[in-house]
């Protein structure tokens, strides 16, 4: 298993870049990133992959029970060889299952994403990462990779250019891409608010009107990597199977998914290591 915590070769190469004001270690949570050289001669052979937890959850899990991170799909990756020169995560919320309807797409959460991509791709020089991502992880990484205007609850800001070219693939675990259908109950909750929340807008004649501008604008994108894809299931009782017809866990510019009949949301992360391995490899058959 990858230890909880960057290593210390990531962590002096931080201190030494622009990156040095970022808390990617959030040491102060429990499993709040993992990642890093074990000695700065490392070679990083394979194409780092870079993963994004849901909401309430932190990169190595937050409170135990379903909110456990990566670590399922870490421990896979590891079996199959992988060290944690290629294995990257931060946590980018409070870590707190109780405080999941406060938080939304804003700048502080997508901005952090970025940068974390950002500061993968300078550390271990390689010119492209693979991005994993689970729940509400999805949408903002989404975004991060998009770049461009974000407008939230402080007014509009520029992300910066497009990182599309940095990805190699990019793979959306049960992300609500289309939103969450129990917003409508109450659109004031800044989880489900319709600026840069999960409401999904109502269903009429003409189509979905009333999408929230933040997943709109994720949403008519060109696509995040090279490759995309999205894994979800017909039993996960967070993000809707149908919203306007279409599962909300299928992201629009995708070329392929992995369905599951029988998977809660969470068991749809944990459960995906070997489908990820297969995934993030040239066409399924060549590995990076």
């Amino acid at each position: 298993m990858v230890d909880a915590g960057l290593t210390p070769d990531f962590r002096e190469w931080l201190k030494r870049s622009p990156f040095r004001d970022q808390d990617f270690a959030r040491d102060e949570l429990k499993g709040g990133s993992f990642g890093g050289r074990v000695v700065g001669s490392q070679e990083v052979e394979r194409t780092p992959v870079v993963f994004v937890h849901g909401n309430g959850d932190a990169a190595l899990g937050s409170v135990g029970g379903p909110f456990n991170g990566w670590q399922e799909v870490v421990r896979t990756f590891v079996a199959a060889g992988y060290g944690p020169e290629s294995l990257y995560g931060t946590t980018w919320g409070p870590a707190d299952p109780t405080r999941v309807l406060s938080q939304s797409h804003d700048r502080a959460r997508v901005g952090r994403i970025r940068r974390f991509v950002e500061a993968v791709l300078a550390y271990t020089g390689h010119p492209k990462v693979h991005l994993v991502a689970h729940s509400m992880g999805v949408t903002l990484a989404r975004k991060a990779v998009h770049g461009g205007r974000l407008v939230d609850a402080r007014g509009p800001i520029d992300l910066g250019p497009s990182l599309q070219a940095q990805l190699s693939t990019f793979v959306g675990i049960a992300g609500a891409n289309r939103g969450l259908a129990v917003a409508r109950t109450n659109p004031l909750v800044r989880v489900w608010n319709p600026l840069d929340g999960f409401y999904p807008g109502l269903d009429t004649p003409a189509g979905v009107v009333g999408l929230s501008r933040f997943l709109r604008d994720i949403n008519n994108r060109d696509p995040e990597a090279e490759r995309v894809y999205s894994i979800w299931s017909r039993n996960d009782a967070v993000v809707d199977v149908s919203l306007g017809g279409i599962p909300s866990g299928r992201i629009p510019s995708q070329q392929d998914e992995v369905v599951f009949d029988d998977l809660d949301h969470f068991q749809v992360k944990d459960r995906s290591g070997a489908v990820l391995l297969d995934l993030l490899t040239d066409a399924g058959r060549n590995p990076d």
